[in-house]
């Protein structure tokens, strides 16, 4: 078998770029709350590690939705036994780095690892409305463990939580939206599922309002480079272009840290 393709289902399998947004979460509430030091390094892996292994996880316990969604069945799902090696090695890699990070980091972590591991393997996602809050939860969890990682969590880091919850949430939907047709086939409730697209576009309108009427109303200047992002998505989404207001999503915590770093660094933070 060719390796290339064989790269390509395992990047695939572990969901690499949600991974990375994931990862881009937790680095932000590190950067926006903490002196960057090697610790950072810990909870970069940690998370790439351990968010790879809940995703490939996902993969294996939704396999109605995704061939019906995709056409077919990723490599490393046919090949049961092997994904499950590659779910099980990860989530080990990942708990073995987050031993590095402060305790109250950790719990977070773990809580955030568990929170994805009951997602898939109690079909939490069948659940309607409460599946996007769990992802809300997930997402909110992932910033806050990298937030405390000075072992405080104060008034400082609450009041941002809200708006990460927000994007956790638009994330899901937006999934959902994605993923409607082997949602609807395979009888999973959705807001989508049951309201149709339409409506779900409403929704994630609503949210992205919701958004902006936050940040500008209590001025919070550092979440101000989302703003940008929090608009395509609903720009693209209302033109049909589902893949421009995914990638649109996945990018603002892949650009954020890079600009949290960067203030940081020049002592804007």
């Amino acid at each position: 078998m060719e390796k290339r393709y064989i790269f390509r289902e395992l990047i695939s399998f572990t969901r690499v770029e949600t991974s990375l947004f994931i990862t881009g979460i937790a680095i932000t509430g590190y950067v926006m709350f903490n002196e960057i030091s090697p610790t950072m390094l810990f909870l970069c892996l940690s998370f790439l590690t351990g968010t790879g292994a809940s995703y490939a996880y996902n993969h294996l316990t939704d396999k109605k939705e995704d061939v019906i969604n995709n056409k077919k069945l990723n490599m490393f799902v046919q090949r049961n036994f092997l994904g499950k090696n590659i779910v099980v090695l990860l989530f080990a890699i990942g708990f073995v780095f987050s031993l590095s990070l402060p305790q109250i980091s950790f719990i977070f972590y773990l809580l955030t690892i568990s929170l994805a591991v009951a997602y898939s393997g109690l079909r939490i996602k069948s659940i309607f409305i409460i599946k996007n809050v769990f992802t809300g939860l997930i997402i909110t969890f992932s910033f806050l463990t990298g937030a405390v990682m000075s072992n405080t969590l104060n008034f400082n880091v609450i009041v941002y939580l809200p708006i990460i919850f927000i994007f956790g949430i638009t994330l899901n939907i937006l999934g959902d939206i994605r993923g409607l047709e082997g949602d609807i086939k395979s009888g999973v409730k959705t807001i989508p599922a049951i309201f149709g697209e339409h409506v779900a576009k409403k929704v994630v309108y609503a949210i992205t309002a919701l958004f902006l009427s936050i940040v500008i109303i209590f001025e919070l200047i550092m979440v101000y480079p989302l703003v940008p992002f929090m608009i395509l998505i609903s720009f693209f989404l209302k033109g049909n272009n589902h893949k421009g207001s995914r990638i649109s999503i996945l990018s603002s915590f892949v650009f954020f840290p890079v600009f949290a770093v960067l203030l940081n660094l020049s002592g804007g933070m």
